[in-house]
């Protein structure tokens, strides 16, 4: 006759029921009595994995909805940190992760740049001041105040907008460089906050590149030496600007020596491109001193290169073509720069 057997709730394996308590206390180290409730705590801890694995799907989506609505912009699917909104406002594509590197209007603002400045990406200057998006955020200024061409940003003497023309920085100072012939170059800081209209039109000649090749064709030593109107053999160079206001009394900058001030005729108002640099301090051509009442206007002085006006001031100089205190041997400006620096 076969004999009874029981399957044990624990591992499954059928046993005589003769040994069932033996199996239990060997195998499971349990009672009988013990596993009455077996099926109820299994039970219960399949209930606890459950309720782990819930808690553990709402962290999870925790940390996504964190990095959704505080690392990322809200809807912005190509995740370029742009808003899908905006990019579509703007005719850009919210799904090309690569707009937001791209530069449409080229004026040196990518579409990031835009979007967190608020300019259009297709309009290089949004605020119609004539200063491009990207010049204007570079230098702190406001890509959408209107106004920002007119002001004077770092109260220079030049808005904004002429230092953007000029190629200029509006938070540094400009210095000009003449450099001459077999002597070396001269380094010149210019004065625009005390002189803004004689810079100007300095600094134009010398972006047009109109003092290359010409000469210091007046040197009188223990004086100035003069140049910017005639070429080596003395025929003269005609100005392309009008001639521009006296500026000496404004500035109240005096003719000491390592200035640089603008040549004129008799007519206090008829600088065009000619200039001198004192040699030595030279009073009687200062505005309040000069015999016709208005005096020559200071523009700059001369920060390295002293010696090089030294020693064009003591060349030998003679007649030609009906000028005097000419150099025998021209003196020769192959270029004249303008540079901003700190």
């Amino acid at each position: 006759m076969a004999q009874e057997k029981k399957v044990c709730p624990i591992c499954g394996v059928e046993v005589k029921a003769s040994n069932y308590e033996s199996h239990l206390s060997r195998v499971h180290k349990k009672t009988a009595a013990e596993l009455d409730d077996y099926p109820q705590k299994e039970a219960g801890t399949k209930k606890a994995k459950v309720i782990a694995l819930i808690l553990i799907l709402m962290l999870i989506s925790s940390i996504f909805a964190y990095y959704l609505f505080f690392l990322k912009e809200p809807g912005d699917r190509d995740g370029d940190g742009i808003p899908d909104s905006w990019e579509t406002a703007h005719g850009l594509s919210p799904t090309n992760p690569d707009d937001a590197h791209g530069d449409p209007d080229g004026d040196g603002l990518d579409n990031t740049g835009e979007y967190l400045a608020d300019t259009d990406p297709f309009k290089a200057d949004t605020d119609g001041d004539g200063m491009p998006d990207g010049w204007e955020v570079s230098y702190g200024l406001d890509p959408l105040g209107e106004y920002d061409g007119g002001r004077d940003y770092d109260a220079d003497g030049l808005t904004n907008l002429e230092e953007y023309e000029m190629g200029g920085n509006p938070t540094q100072d400009v210095y000009a460089y003449i450099e001459v012939e077999g002597y070396g170059t001269i380094k010149i800081h210019l004065a625009p906050r005390e002189a803004p209209e004689t810079v100007r039109n300095f600094v134009k000649y010398a972006q047009d590149h109109f003092y290359d090749g010409l000469i210091f064709h007046r040197v009188i030593e223990n004086f100035m030496i003069q140049g910017g109107g005639f070429y080596p053999d003395m025929t003269q160079k005609q100005p392309t600007y009008p001639p521009i206001v006296n500026e000496a009394s404004k500035a109240e900058l005096r003719n000491l020596r390592g200035t640089i001030a603008m040549a004129r005729t008799s007519d206090p108002n008829s600088a065009t491109s000619q200039f001198y640099i004192n040699q030595v301090d030279n009073p009687g051509l200062d505005w309040d001193k000069a015999q016709d009442g208005y005096g020559y206007c200071v523009f700059g002085h001369v920060v390295e290169g002293m010696d090089i006006v030294d020693a064009i001031a003591s060349v030998e100089t003679g007649e030609q073509n009906g000028y005097s205190d000419v150099p025998l041997e021209p003196v020769v400006m192959t270029s004249v720069t303008v540079e901003w620096t700190g």
